[in-house]
């Protein structure tokens, strides 16, 4: 054979061969998408079925007759992300782990996912069709009062912008902006709180019925009534059961509160009028559509339907039309004034069930325990002397004192009649054997 022919059989021959690799090479890559790609019909989607997976591969299905499918994202030691193709969804599922989605948002969910297991970077998930419910308001109410259940503790951040309007003769608005962040223990009742108002820094305990504040370097000590409203997670759960809510968005547990204006305006005037012996709601006229101008409140809850965070506007305008019907005004009271108070809030809750605990300081608890009256001493056996909670007895009269006191009208305590030539008000204020002349106690003649 010559050497032309020679050539032209190693060409035909290499061409052969590059047919034959392109067949096989066109085979494998037909037989290696029909791996990456593996269809899940709607009879085994309805089932659920159990597939094994790795990195980038996909899963073809329908719902509702709309195509979707779920691509394999990175493959970790315990967790596999995964996404979720008609809209995009992303999640990362850890190894025993079940998800669900709803696909096309109708409020219901269309499809679980869960990670069974890991093997030599495989993942084995299971895939199905559901039809839940996801959410409806009273479930997420119900949830909400579960989780609180669960809390011992949390960090709390909280930041207010507001402005109050007062009208005498002319309106005068004061801002105000105050933060405040700390920590709260549900389980002791107790609470930490670094605040600053208007410019001003300070510090805040909360145990056992008392506050102490740190006030120009000197703690003070005060008694609260309601010392519960200050675990604000258990505050924030009794307003929601009295009211109704709305569904922002399920997805993000964001809901929106219909606020109860009955319950929100007689918590208000509680608080306003704490330490009034004798008020009573059911005795006041009040008109709380008028009182409360505007009230919108914003929850966003965690995974768990613990709150994540709360966004609050309220404005409550407290003037004559407010709390008596115009027809009842007197003209010269008509436009008297009245005040506006505008509040926007913003919490944020973290850290719930933290390990570390709330340990008061020595200096804090031996702070001075001021007062202005009895009421702020709490327990009968302290009275308030001098602005200051000492141990005594409390009176109406005279009567209620040892014979060597008097009952002080002015602060309703028992105090030790006084000597010659100190100062009095009335003849029983002194020991016996002086008078009260001119103020004084004086010999008798």
């Amino acid at each position: 054979m010559n050497k032309r022919g020679s050539l032209t059989v190693v060409f035909v021959s290499v061409v052969i061969i590059l047919i034959v690799l392109l067949i096989f090479g066109a085979i494998l890559f037909f037989v290696f998408s029909g791996e990456r790609e593996i269809r899940v019909s709607e009879s085994q989607l309805s089932r659920g079925r159990s597939l094994e997976l790795g990195e980038e591969q996909k899963v073809l299905f329908e719902i509702d007759e709309e195509e979707h499918e779920l691509i394999i994202g990175s493959v970790e030691d315990g967790s596999v992300d995964i996404i979720i193709r008609s809209s995009v969804i992303r999640e990362t599922l850890l190894i025993g782990e079940e998800k669900k989605f709803d696909l096309d948002r109708d409020g219901n969910y269309d499809l679980s996912v869960k990670l069974r297991g890991i093997e030599d970077g495989t993942a084995m998930v299971r895939v199905k069709e559901i039809d839940e419910a996801i959410l409806s308001p009273e479930m997420i109410k119900e949830k909400m009062i579960e989780a609180v259940k669960g809390v011992r503790n949390y960090a709390f951040e909280e930041e207010i912008n507001g402005t109050t309007e007062l009208t005498i003769v002319e309106t005068l608005t004061m801002p105000t902006f105050a933060t405040s962040n700390g920590v709260v223990d549900l389980k002791n009742k107790k609470m930490y709180s670094e605040t600053e108002v208007l410019g001003i820094k300070g510090e805040v305990y909360i145990f056992n019925n008392f506050s102490y504040t740190n006030a120009l370097d000197n703690w003070i000590k005060t008694y609260l009534k309601n010392s519960q409203d200050y675990f604000k997670i258990e505050k924030e759960i009794n307003t929601i059961k009295e009211s109704e809510i709305e569904i922002v968005d399920k997805r993000d547990l964001h809901i929106k509160l219909i606020a109860n204006k009955q319950v929100i305006g007689d918590d208000f005037l509680n608080e306003l009028y704490k330490d009034a012996p004798d008020f009573n709601l059911t005795s006041m006229n009040i008109i709380y559509d008028k009182l409360i101008e505007k009230i919108e409140v914003e929850y966003w809850l965690d995974d768990n339907f613990r709150i994540e965070k709360i966004e609050s506007e309220i404005i409550i305008n407290i003037n004559n039309e407010s709390l008596i019907p115009k027809e009842e005004v007197t003209s010269a009271g008509e436009n008297s004034g009245g005040m506006r108070i505008k509040s926007i809030s913003l919490i944020n809750f973290k850290d719930y069930n933290f390990q570390e605990e709330i340990i008061i300081p020595e200096e804090v608890l031996n702070a001075t325990w001021f007062c202005t009256e009895n009421n702020d001493c709490g327990q009968e056996e302290f009275i308030c002397a001098s602005f200051k909670c000492v141990e005594g007895t409390r009176c109406e009269e005279d009567t209620d004192c040892e014979s060597e006191e008097y009952c002080y009208f002015l602060y309703n305590y028992c105090k030790e009649k006084v000597g010659e030539g100190e100062s009095c008000y009335s003849e029983d204020h002194c020991m016996e054997g002086l008078s009260c002349i001119d103020f004084k106690c004086i010999e008798s003649s």
